[in-house]
């Protein structure tokens, strides 16, 4: 009778761990969904951050500092360096317009800045999306019933971006 007792409470806290791993795997992999969207929508943001500042570039053909942005080859570069690089030439269109105001009287380039902007706005929001995703898949990961398995089921390492909190990076 105390055999039964003892493995009906084996199998009962077997049934209770497979059922928190199930859970936990189905948690994942909506996080994974998650992840995956968020980064599709971080590359169509760079991408259309990339072509901004291609037209830019055109309109500014005279600034050296904008117009080298076409001599960079981006299909070589991951996302993340990829969005380093145009927060560096979106730093310096800032300064260029803070120095030269004259700049912002024609309506083409007030357009594309105003683009930009709307842009970046959109691209913060997917990265913030993108690394909260990852934080919680990464907390999912260390928690009890997956922490058990988790040599078998074939977790994935994500790299977060990082997102500067300045004011200063988004232009007015």
């Amino acid at each position: 009778m105390e055999v039964f007792i003892i493995g009906g409470i084996l199998f009962l806290l077997l049934l209770l761990i497979i059922l928190g791993v199930i859970c936990s795997k189905k948690k994942m992999k909506r996080e994974l969904l998650k992840i995956e969207e968020a980064d599709n929508n971080i590359d169509l943001y760079l991408e259309n951050k990339r072509s901004l500042f291609g037209k830019i570039s055109k309109t500014l053909k005279d600034i050296e500092d904008i117009s080298s942005i076409k001599k960079i080859s981006f299909e070589e570069v991951d996302h993340f360096r990829m969005h380093e690089i145009l927060e560096d030439y979106h730093g310096k269109l800032k300064k260029i317009l803070t120095e030269e105001e004259e700049l912002l009287q024609d309506k083409k380039l007030q357009d594309l800045v105003s683009e930009i902007n709307e842009n970046n706005c959109n691209l913060y929001g997917s990265i913030k999306f993108y690394n909260d995703s990852v934080d919680h898949y990464l907390s999912l990961k260390s928690k009890f019933p997956t922490k058990l398995i988790k040599l078998f089921c074939g977790f994935k390492k994500f790299d977060t971006y990082e997102i500067k909190t300045s004011k200063k990076v988004i232009l007015n």
